[in-house]
């Protein structure tokens, strides 16, 4: 499947899952139930494949689209979740 990504344009709005994939961005997820502590790196392609690169990246538009696994066995709220967006990170 090949990505279509948005033009980027000036002034700068990171306002959608695309332009952070186009612009190097990634975003990680994390539980946020106490004693959990459970995290994982969102693979920004395949997420953009699956919502569309227009889709909003943020938090309220991607949460019902994420839950954690080891909450929900255990029978835990597994909504209770946040996200980081990192900021590319020059190779040196």
């Amino acid at each position: 499947m090949t990505l279509k990504l948005p033009e980027i344009t000036y002034p700068l709005a990171i306002d959608t899952i695309g332009k952070m994939l186009a612009l190097g961005y990634r975003m990680s997820v994390h539980c946020h139930n106490t004693g959990c502590g459970q995290h994982s790196t969102v693979d920004m392609t395949e997420l953009c494949g699956r919502l569309g690169v227009d889709h909003s990246c943020m938090a309220a538009d991607l949460a019902p689209h994420f839950r954690c696994t080891r909450c929900r066995q255990a029978g835990r709220d597994d909504k209770r979740i946040g996200f980081i967006q990192h900021t590319p990170t020059p190779q040196l």
